[in-house]
């Protein structure tokens, strides 16, 4: 259902099958706050806007919550929101397989003007018959910030390891996935006219992928405690790495 209050230490359990603002928690969420909280879900041949704990956030607020199961549908489909507008979202992480036809992502499907993804992440598979998919996100037109995704990807065109269009912002984020498509397919994003900056990515193809890896970019990428030589010191590690530096600016 809908709701426009608080939601605090909560959980659900739940299998569903509808058609719009579909979420394992709530379908859609307005201006209210969401933090401790979590939903295992399956959410089966949905339409638009599903995601694994919120279908479509709304000027809402999402904090330490996280999501895990498998979803199918159409368009506007993420592990954690479908899609989220104007909304913020910190702390917190989906894991979970997501499938459909276009605008897929393994954390959200759509990230709005105004709207900004903060520490959080993705694990799973994504996968689309059609358009605008992402490891992180489908598409993006917010800020996304010290974030990363290990979600694999699958996606016909415009497919992304972090994300598969992107007009907004990203910056200090990595993906640790394969991405696999025929057109617009890009290891970072699929097809950008935003702002890219301080990116990283492995391709899990062709590096030996450690923990060891994972833990020192995450801690480059959140504290800056290292130089970027530094942090890569296995040429076996960094032989898919592909680097946007900061900018000089």
């Amino acid at each position: 259902g809908k709701g426009e209050g608080n939601i605090i230490d909560s959980s659900a359990d739940v299998e569903l099958n509808g058609r719009f603002k579909i979420g394992g928690l709530a379908g859609q969420h307005r201006k209210g706050k969401i933090s401790n909280s979590s939903a295992d879900c399956i959410i089966n041949n949905a339409e638009r806007n599903i995601g694994g704990l919120i279908g479509w956030n709304i000027e809402g607020e999402i904090i330490h919550s996280t999501a895990q199961g498998t979803i199918t549908g159409e368009r506007n489909i993420g592990g954690l929101v479908g899609t989220n507008t104007e909304g913020t979202i910190r702390g917190s992480n989906a894991h979970t397989d997501v499938a459909g036809g276009r605008s897929i992502g393994g954390l959200i499907g759509g990230n709005s003007d105004d709207s900004l993804l903060e520490e959080t992440f993705s694990t799973g598979l994504v996968q689309s018959k059609g358009s605008g998919s992402g490891g992180l996100v489908a598409y993006n037109d917010g800020t996304i910030q010290k974030s990363y995704t290990t979600s694999n990807v699958d996606c016909k065109k415009i497919v992304g390891g972090l994300a598969g269009n992107n007009k907004g912002e990203i910056t200090d984020c990595y993906a640790i996935n394969t991405v696999s498509g025929v057109d617009s397919v890009g290891g970072i994003v699929g097809y950008n006219e935003g702002k890219l900056l301080n990116l990283y990515r492995v391709d899990t193809k062709s590096s030996n992928i450690t923990k060891s890896l994972r833990d020192r970019l995450l801690l480059y990428i959140t504290k800056k405690n290292y130089e970027t030589e530094d942090v890569f010191t296995n040429s076996g590690e960094t032989s898919a790495l592909y680097v946007i530096k900061r900018s000089e600016d």
